[in-house]
This record gives structure tokens, C-alpha cells and sequence, in this order.
């Protein structure tokens, strides 16, 4: 995956001295090699076929503290400035090209603030004048003239901070394994087009995999975020409801013939399919842009309707034209004057 520079870089390792070679020849005989870095393009290739549609992502909107947390992890999910598609990107490359990848949650906010507040005993004092200013120290002593007045320090004790700091060593032990082996030896001869439709089903099917494992393994990581600035008691008890990750699994890039065009448009016109389920195939088939409704579509085909009507109008048709002030020609029931030139009978 890295390269000339790094195979070349390891030496014997990845090319073997040749018995009676001396270190010149050797040197002369590791420039002189190449090496075609296939995988590494191929990896590209498969991370870019993933990605060639945004993943889809559903959190928070609301300002309050949830919502603010989860836009900021959104924005910067690894401390480093990385957005989460670029991070998605990073996981789905790391696991194309070595079979597995692992993300660590690390949210200290709870247990650092609990630290805060906890770790220093704090004074406290009964009996004594509510307006005197007391100071700790070895060199101030308390006195009050009131009988019983007591004072000590409240120190933390329980099972609180523990409880998060079980936790982070627990989310440090977590990392999700991912694997697929998704290189191939490729036929050289020539295929037919269900033949290479099945071929390349098979290998989107391998990759599709990896691109849900991948969804599923952000969406963990999304519940986590979502669980530590939240009161839920597990992350198992936040749902796909409040957080979720889906990458792209539609990797055809063919678009739609012209016979498929056709039929599919025959389809609706015979009353097999509704003009929703057309457009949708469209859309899934990318001939429609992204972003853009069923409404949408359908006010633009009317408008363009409208305009084709008012240029046909405009021509005028079969022979007539528009009227015309102080015209002697005579006017068909329509309101359109017949042209003299058009041919007659």
C-alpha cells in the first residue's frame, strides 16, 4: 500500500539479493525494478465507489447540550480537525486495505468534572456566626461562643467516580475488528454483459459488506458520544431514533440505457407503474440530481410541457397561423386564420 519508495525501502526483504550479487550490484538491481502498485489503486477505487454518495447521518438538532456535543464531534470527531466523512473515510480505507480498524471513544468530560468537584475536602461548620470569615490553615484557629458548635471537612466516598473510570478503561479494551478480503485475479478474456454484471455484483456484494460493518461499527460510536453527554444508563439504550450511520452501498455507476429508458417510461404511460416509482428509479439510477423531489421533477416536466405548447403556438400548426390585424384571410372555428400557402383539399 505504500509504494515503490517503501518496498524498495525494505530491501531483501520484498526483493531477494541474487546469489554472487555484491551491494553495487544489488543497488543497481533495486532501482532497476518497478513495482505496480495495484493495490493501493484498487483500494482508492473501492473508497471512492463508497463514498461517491454522502453517508448519511442523523443526530441531534436541538442547541441544547446533546445536540451541541454531537455537532462538535461531527465537526472534529478525532481532536486532530477531522469532520466525520473524513474520518468515515479514514475507517473504510483502513479496512479495505489491512482488513480491520478500530476507534477509540475516549469522552473524559463526567469524570473530569467529577474530579473537580470531589477531590478536595470541604469545610464545614455548625454554630458558628453565619457573617465571620473563617481560613484554614495551621495558624487560624476557630472559635465560637455558641455551646455544642462543631466543625469537619465533608470528604467523597462512594462508588461514583469509579463507575466512569471502570468505564473508560472498558472503552479502551474496545475496538471493533473488521476484515474482507476483496482483491481478486480478473479474467483476461472477453465477457459478456450478465457476466460481468454477476462478476461485479459479487465483488459490490464484498464491499456493500464492508460498508455496513463500517456503518454499524460509526453508529456505536455515535450511541457512545451521544451516552456519555446524556443520561441515559447504557449506550444499548440509545436507538437508531437519535443516532445513526449509513454509508453508500449503490455503487453502479451505469446510469440506464436506452432500451431500459424506454420501457420503464412505457410502464407508466400503460398504467403498470406509478410516476413516483419511475422517478425513483431515476433517482436510484442517478438521471435525476441529488436533492431534488418527486415534486420537484414533476413542476419542471410541466413547465417544460408549457413552454413546448406556447413555442408550438407560436409556429402555429397543420397549416395555420396566428391572426393578424387588418387580415383578410378566413378564420377557422378555432380562432386561427388559414394559411393561403398551406396546400388545400
Amino acid at each position: 500500500m505504500a509504494g515503490e519508495d517503501a518496498v524498495k525501502a525494505a530491501g531483501a526483504k520484498y526483493l531477494p539479493r541474487l546469489d554472487g550479487q555484491s551491494d553495487e550490484d544489488y543497488l543497481a538491481y533495486q532501482t532497476r525494478a518497478c513495482f505496480s502498485n495495484a493495490t493501493r489503486r484498487a483500494a482508492d477505487a473501492f473508497v471512492g465507489l463508497v463514498f461517491r454518495k454522502a453517508p448519511f447521518v442523523k443526530i441531534p438538532e436541538s442547541q441544547d447540550g446533546i445536540g451541541r456535543a454531537m455537532a462538535r464531534f461531527s465537526n472534529d470527531a478525532d481532536m486532530l480537525g477531522t469532520s466525520l466523512f473524513g474520518y468515515a473515510k479514514n475507517v473504510v480505507r483502513e479496512v479495505v486495505s489491512v482488513g480491520r480498524s478500530g476507534t477509540l471513544v475516549h469522552w473524559e468530560g463526567d469524570y473530569e468534572h467529577g474530579l473537580h468537584f470531589t477531590a478536595l475536602p470541604t469545610a464545614w461548620v455548625s454554630g458558628f456566626d453565619k457573617t465571620a470569615s473563617l481560613r484554614i490553615g495551621s495558624s487560624t484557629a476557630w472559635v465560637s461562643d455558641q455551646p455544642g458548635a462543631t466543625a469537619g471537612f465533608l470528604e467523597f466516598a462512594g462508588d461514583g467516580l469509579g463507575s466512569f473510570e471502570r468505564a473508560l478503561e472498558r472503552d479502551e479494551r474496545v475496538m471493533a475488528v473488521l476484515g474482507s478480503q476483496i482483491l481478486e485475479n480478473q479474467t483476461r478474456v472477453a465477457e459478456t454483459a450478465t457476466a460481468i454484471m454477476l462478476r461485479q455484483a459479487g465483488e459490490n456484494s464484498v464491499l456493500a459488506n464492508i460498508a455496513t460493518s463500517v456503518s454499524e461499527s460509526l453508529t456505536q460510536v455515535m450511541r457512545w458520544v451521544y451516552w456519555w453527554n446524556s443520561t441515559e444508563s447504557i449506550p444499548e439504550l440509545v436507538t437508531d431514533g437519535q443516532v445513526l450511520v449509513e454509508l453508500n452501498t449503490d455503487f453502479g455507476v451505469s446510469g440506464m440505457q436506452s432500451g431500459e429508458l424506454a420501457a420503464v417510461v412505457k410502464a407508466w404511460k400503460d398504467g403498470a407503474m406509478s410516476q413516483d416509482t419511475m422517478l425513483e428509479l431515476f433517482r436510484k439510477r442517478e438521471m435525476l440530481p441529488e436533492g431534488r423531489s418527486n415534486k420537484d421533477e414533476a413542476r419542471l416536466i410541466a413547465a417544460g410541457r408549457a413552454k413546448s405548447e406556447v413555442r408550438r403556438a407560436g409556429r402555429g400548426v397543420a397549416g395555420l397561423r396566428p391572426p393578424t390585424a387588418n387580415s383578410e384571410s378566413p378564420i377557422s372555428e378555432s380562432g386561427w386564420l388559414l394559411n393561403s400557402s398551406a396546400p388545400k383539399g
